[in-house]
């Protein structure tokens, strides 16, 4: 789910409930329920008063913002003001960086421009302490762009049947086409906070369409293709969520990881590691790491422990222990850590590698007879002459082994749960041909990006079987 998981964030959802039943439910009040300050009315006043004024005539002088919007509102209804002061407060409901005490000056000062003044609940302005999302510098720069879309938002909703808004409200989706429904010049990212303060389980805590858009790049490879940003990461959620569980942020280092800095295939493809844990897999497996000494009690260093700086975030392990055990990807790269306290019995020097990495056992290890010749391939990667595991910790797995690994694999790969593959790698399959799923990707891609692609190899490498499939 998309809802954060933070007291502060709860304070906030339970404040946003309260805004979604007194507010858009109900012609409400958030700050005095039993008014009707969120009313057709109200929204019209405040439209013609400062949204208007804002668009035809706006005050390009260097004055305050409460300054400018009292010029415009100040002489406008008790209710009107106080609905000018909740909107404020749905304003900055969602917004993690400006204080607390910022947010609740501003308010209430609007509020004291009444004739008839009222004071917001305890309960409500604490929420303000708090927030869910970064909201950058456009936030404050545009904030009466922001303050002008809640108001057209309310406008537009107040407008509708009963019928319709207990439809909406029930229906996301529904909800979505609303919201996007109202024009948002300079303040598109009030419309992406009002998606997640209504929506916390369905929409992401994040206010930048920008934002979201790398996100969507970043994963080309899930399965879907909705279109929308919101439903395509909806579907790219819930890609993830079988390695990552249910409350996973796309800020989790980890996570970010994969779409903040996309690997290109031709400079940094994700690597196969495999690595040989022998008689530390049980407590590196129940801390979710790896670690490697820089050097023996001798002071010598060994390229299979050096391999550790070279692991990358997004990188699969593969974890031998008597058979392969479990699958993991990397979440945090090396940092210099002392030996951990349950591999003490070890004589390594004290001084290590240490990567985090998220573990998936297998319901069942698999012994190293049960590899395909194609896997156990001896003289390669981390087999020896005579096919047997090499007696080194880190090592890293040929490409086209790794292709074969993972097809062996199947859905037990990192990433590759619940996701539907395509059906064209089952009829590749099918006609007798057996390529690696990341060359066929590989391959589809590179078509569908331009549709010239040379093939190189020596004959007899399946370049045109690859043509006539």
């Amino acid at each position: 789910m998309a809802r954060v998981q933070t007291a502060a964030a709860e304070a906030i959802y339970l404040a946003a409930e309260t805004f979604v039943d007194n507010a858009l439910r109900r012609d409400d009040s958030l700050f005095t329920p039993g008014s009707a300050i969120w009313s057709l009315a109200g929204a019209s006043d405040l439209d013609a008063g400062f949204v208007q004024s804002f668009t035809q005539r706006p005050d390009t002088t260097k004055r305050r913002f409460a300054e400018k919007f009292r010029d415009q509102i100040g002489d406008a209804s008790p209710q009107t003001i106080q609905l000018a002061a909740e909107v404020l407060y749905v304003y900055f409901l969602i917004d993690i960086d400006v204080l607390g005490q910022t947010k609740r000056t501003l308010i209430d000062e609007v509020l004291s421009w009444s004739a008839e003044p009222v004071s917001m609940p305890a309960e409500l302005a604490a929420t303000l302490d708090g927030g869910i999302a970064s909201t950058g510098t456009g936030f404050n720069t545009r904030r009466p762009n922001y303050v002008a879309y809640l108001i057209e938002f309310a406008k537009m909703w107040k407008g509708l049947a009963a019928s319709e808004l207990e439809a909406a409200l029930a229906d996301p989706w529904r909800f979505e086409g609303l919201v996007h429904s109202v024009e948002a010049p300079g303040g598109l990212g009030e419309r992406e906070a009002l998606l997640h303060l209504v929506f916390p389980d369905t929409f992401e805590p994040i206010v930048s369409i920008g934002m979201k858009q790398q996100i969507v790049a970043g994963f080309p490879q899930a399965p879907g293709g909705a279109e929308g940003l919101d439903r395509r990461l909806a579907e790219i959620r819930s890609y993830l969520t079988p390695e990552y569980g249910e409350t996973f942020t796309f800020y989790q280092d980890d996570v970010a990881a994969l779409w903040r800095t996309p690997r290109d295939p031709k400079t940094q493809p994700v690597t196969v590691w495999w690595v040989n844990q022998g008689q530390t897999y049980a407590e590196e497996h129940a801390g979710g790491y790896l670690w490697a000494p820089k050097a023996n009690e001798k002071g010598q260093t060994m390229e299979a422990w050096t391999n550790m700086e070279l692991v990358k975030v997004g990188d699969v392990i593969v974890h031998y222990a008597k058979g392969i055990r479990a699958l993991s990807r990397i979440s945090k790269e090396w940092e210099t850590a002392e030996r951990p306290s349950e591999l003490a019995k070890h004589p390594w020097e004290r001084e290590g590698y240490k990567v985090l990495t998220r573990y998936t056992e297998l319901a069942e290890p698999i012994p190293l007879d049960a590899l395909p010749p194609d896997v156990r391939r001896p003289s390669q990667g981390p087999f020896d002459t005579n096919g047997d595991v090499k007696q080194r910790y880190l090592l890293a797995v040929p490409k086209d082994m790794a292709g074969a690994l993972e097809q062996f694999l199947g859905d037990s790969w990192p990433g590759r749960k619940s996701m539907e593959r395509h059906p064209i790698y089952a009829s590749i399959a099918e006609k007798g041909f057996r390529f690696p799923d990341w060359l066929v990707t590989d391959y589809l891609l590179s078509l569908a990006t331009k549709p010239f692609v040379l093939l190189s190899g020596i004959s007899g490498t399946g370049k045109t079987k690859d043509l006539s499939l």
